[in-house]
């Protein structure tokens, strides 16, 4: 019976040895989980404000195209829209870290810059967010975190018939 008891012991101490390699992974496991889905979070939030965006400029932008207008002005105002789409969309977002930079850039397709009947036919819309410390595990600090989304899209109703649609709302 003694052996038993001492067995016991012996067991008892490999177990804390185990416990103690083992919790540290299983803490960084949990926490790492949390990370992951905090920038998918993050990213599918700038995905939808960017699609909205290019959505809304596709739909509203040819009321910005007058006769004369340059592609640079259109450009202009386009980006304006498209920063406060994607803006309020990461804004709805809680999981944004302090300090965090938005760019976000509308440029009109080369061919379309040349060609007045074409001017702004072709787009796109490309979201750059700079967020510092997005992703930190106390062993892992990988810094400032870039996440890249781009949509293109047309401008709808370039025809001479054209009547802008209503306006309902920021998208």
């Amino acid at each position: 019976m003694k052996t038993l008891g001492r067995w016991r012991r012996e067991t008892l101490g490999a177990s804390v040895v185990t416990y103690a390699f083992i919790l540290p992974l299983f803490v960084v496991l949990v926490f790492g989980t949390f990370q992951v889905w905090r920038v998918i979070s993050v990213r599918q939030s700038l995905s939808l404000g960017t699609y909205q965006a290019a959505r809304y400029i596709s739909s509203h932008g040819r009321t910005w195209l007058g006769p004369n207008t340059p592609s640079s002005a259109w450009e202009g105002a386009a980006r304006e829209a498209a920063e406060t789409i994607v803006n309020d969309e990461l804004e709805e977002n809680d999981l944004l870290p302090a300090g965090y930079r938005l760019q976000v850039q509308v440029v009109i397709d080369a061919e379309g810059r040349d060609d007045p009947a074409r001017l702004g036919w072709l787009f796109s819309v490309r979201s750059e967010l700079y967020a510092p410390n997005l992703v930190s595990l106390p062993p892992l600090e990988l810094g400032t975190v870039t996440l890249v989304e781009r949509q293109v899209s047309f401008i709808e109703g370039l025809s001479g018939d054209w009547v802008p649609p209503e306006d309902t709302g920021p998208y």
